[in-house]
């Protein structure tokens, strides 16, 4: 878990956010949220705790939740 929310907190993996941005912006977190599944096993819990969740729109959130259940 630890291993986890460091990963989240890195600024390198911050600004990454940034470049997947302007291709797919109106699923961007979806996106986000799959890479970072595969590569450390984030759960949905997680992402939640994570201060820019409270950046994604409604619709992405369902989108994600739907992909981690």
């Amino acid at each position: 878990m630890n291993k986890n929310k460091d990963y989240l907190n890195d600024t390198a993996d911050q600004s990454a956010m940034y470049v997947l941005l302007p291709y797919n912006r109106k699923h961007w977190f979806i996106n986000l949220a799959r890479a970072w599944q595969l590569n450390r096993n984030i759960t949905l819990k997680d992402l939640e705790n994570w201060p820019l969740w409270t950046a994604v729109s409604s619709e992405e959130k369902e989108r994600v939740k739907k992909y981690f259940n």
